[in-house]
Order: C-alpha cells, then structure tokens, then sequence
C-alpha cells in the first residue's frame, strides 16, 4: 500500500496505526525512513534492517536469509552484531547490487516464516532511485510471503522526472500495489478532530468554529491542529462558562502559526523562482484569479509563455487549483504565507499595480469591489483619492 498526500494530512500516522494494528495481531514491524537532505542508498531499508538486529538474539543469526554477509552493504556494523558473519562476495558493481537485493528480500522471506511481516518505508519521495530500485525488487520477488509493505510519499513532489514516478508508474503495471490519497477532513472529520481535543461534544457555536478552521486549512489535520494551539496561545480562543469562544472577528484575523508558516515556506521554496514570483503577486490579486490579469502585471512575469510554465509548476506541487480559466490556493494558509512574507512597501506596491491592471481590464465595470479593495491598500502609494472614489461606488 502507497499512501499519498499533502504535509500534515495524516500519512505517517495512518502507516503507523496500521501498523500498530497489525503488531497487535502477532505482526513483526520494521521501519525506515528518507531524509531530505541525506540521499543514502537504500536508507529506509538499513534503518530496518538495524532495529531488527538490536532486538536480534545473537545466536539468531540465521534469520538474517541465506546471504547474510551481503547484508554489510546496508549495515556496515552488523558483524558487530552477529557473530560468525561470511564476508560479502566481491564483484562487477551490479552483480553486487543483485546479490544485496537478493539478500534482503531473503531476509525479509525467512523473518515473515515465523510471523507476518510489516515493513514501512516513511517519505518515499526523498527516496534515492537505488532505494526504489530495491523496492520494485523486494515487491516482485516475494509472491506468496506473508509481507506487508506501506509507503508514504507527498505526491505534491512529485514532478515528471521523479524517480518515485517512474516507480509508480512501474508498480501500478505488476497490479500488487493499492495506492490511497488522502484528502483534507469534511465537515463531519473536522468536528470529530476538536470534539477529540475539547474531550466532549461541541457546542453550535463551536461547530462554527470548528468549521471555520477547516475551511481555512482545507482540512488538513496538521493545520487544524497548529491553528488551534495557535488560537488559544495568542487568546483568539478563550474559555467561557466551559466552552470556547472566537474573540477575533474570523480565523484568520487570528494571523498564522509558526509551525504552519515553516510547512508552507518551505513547500514553496522548492518551486522555481518564477513560480514564486507569480504565487507572491498572486496572493495579492486574491484567493483566485486568472491568468490574463497576472500577465498584465510585470512583477508576475514579463513573458505570457513563462507565467502559464509558473502556474503549472504550482498547480503540480498542490499549491494552486485549477479552475476552467482561472486558479484559486489550494488552501488560503499558503497564500496568507505569501502575502505576510511581503515587506509593507511591496504589498502596497503590488497592490497599486493590480488595481491599475484590473483598471485596463475591458470588464472593470463589473470589478469594483477589486478595485475598492486593491486601490485602498495602496493608498499609501499615492492612491488615495481612487481608493475613495471606488468605495464610494463600491457603496
């Protein structure tokens, strides 16, 4: 099972209930992970490999498959561990390989003898394509063995030349992978997450709130989370005859939290830096907007052909939705991300500048309320008088 999603939406905790479930019921778990910043071959597989051995009885050596020496190429320091270990055979570079492959998914088959096997492999997408090449191999050769593999991975990621996505595309042909993509909680999940943090049933106005959180997080259980500790910290939330209540006029008047901002930064810095120059222009237009205002707009991109590459590339990370001709954030954290990592004077630089295009625009008639708005946080720039005028009409 490959379990798919955004940051915070749940996958490694739905990998370790099943988990979990599975060791409750008799299962051997072994766990590894990929690190970012690390690109170790075969990573997820050594981190398993060592927490098996530590709990590995030293006379036990045999559960280690019928190529035990090969096993040094992942763990450097298991002759430490077990005693009387053959030295690796020494060859070409990919016969070497082929013999690690094969020692692992042995090791792997003569663990799961004795008892179901569950073997999670955390955050795939930072996977070396060695890691995944060892993956493919282990799925392929062990029909029959009593072995559970579950996968994470962020498929916000993932882009045409990823290694995992020629992986995928490679496992979803032998048909022995279900693959599931978790989406943000609805209305009914987000009302359970706070009942289960209130520890009781929610009051009407609560269920408000409640909902409130989860459209400004689209759901995502890691935001709500963060939002809520973030709500009662600054005092957004206060107590009152037992329940809570909102003493800001909405969510997100409540500004952002510290671990949401670094999740969403983060993501976005791994976009080009013109896509990221679109997103910050963007969040200025708004929660949507379409991409004919944009290219009227020289801070978004001065080339049409570019800016439409920009807001692929973001679609494609999760970051924006497409929409017929328009785009909208995928969740209105990001774009509040954007727009208060803007100093003042480029917000109200770039707010200038969308009011004069929405201006130029054929349809401004039927754009007041934009152009009331984005003339009125430039107001500063110069734009006073327009920003009364279309608030006036705007009224």
């Amino acid at each position: 099972m490959l379990i798919a999603g955004e940051p915070g939406i749940g996958k490694t905790r739905l990998a370790a209930e099943i988990a979990q479930a599975a060791q409750e019921r008799g299962a051997i778990v072994l766990f590894g992970r990929c690190d970012e910043d690390l690109g170790v071959p075969y990573q997820p597989f050594a981190e398993a490999l060592a927490h098996f051995v530590m709990h590995l009885p030293r006379a036990s050596g045999a559960l280690l498959g019928t190529l035990p020496g090969e096993l040094v190429h992942l763990m450097p320091q298991l002759g430490q561990h077990v005693a009387g270990l053959p030295q690796p055979f020494s060859a070409d570079a990919e016969t070497e390989r082929q013999r690690l492959f094969d020692a692992v998914t042995s090791w792997l088959s003569v663990v799961a003898e004795g008892a179901p096997v569950v073997l999670v492999l955390d955050d795939l997408h930072w996977a070396t394509k060695a890691t995944l090449l060892l993956l493919r191999h282990v799925l392929r050769a062990t029909p029959g063995v009593a072995l559970y593999v579950v996968g994470t991975y962020r498929d916000t990621e993932l882009g045409r030349t990823h290694p995992l996505a020629d992986a995928l595309a490679d496992l979803r042909r032998d048909g022995n992978v279900e693959r599931v993509g978790l989406q943000g909680l609805d209305t009914e999940g987000a009302t359970s997450f706070v009942e289960a943090a209130a520890q009781r049933p929610l009051a009407p106005a609560e269920r408000q709130l409640a909902e409130a959180m989860r459209v400004e997080t689209n759901g995502n259980p890691f935001f709500m989370g963060e939002v809520m500790r973030h709500l009662v910290d600054t005092g957004a939330v206060v107590r009152a005859d037992g329940r809570w209540e909102l003493t800001v006029y909405a969510v997100e008047d409540a500004g952002l939290p510290e671990g949401v901002r670094e999740v969403i930064s983060r993501r976005v810095s791994r976009l080009s830096d013109a896509a990221n120059r679109a997103l910050s222009v963007a969040a200025v237009v708004g929660p949507t907007f379409d991409r004919q205002l944009l290219e009227q707009i020289p801070d978004a991109c001065a080339d049409p052909d570019a800016l439409l590459d920009a807001l692929d590339e973001a679609v494609r990370a999760g970051i924006l939705i497409e929409s017929g001709r328009g785009y909208s954030f995928a969740h209105a954290l990001i774009r509040q991300t954007l727009y208060n990592e803007l100093t003042s004077a480029r917000r109200t630089r770039l707010h200038r500048r969308v009011a004069e295009s929405i201006e130029a625009l054929p349809d401004a008639g039927a754009r007041i309320e934009a152009l009331a708005h984005h003339f009125s946080e430039a107001a500063l720039d110069g734009q006073e008088a327009k920003a009364v005028d279309y608030c006036q009409a705007r009224w």
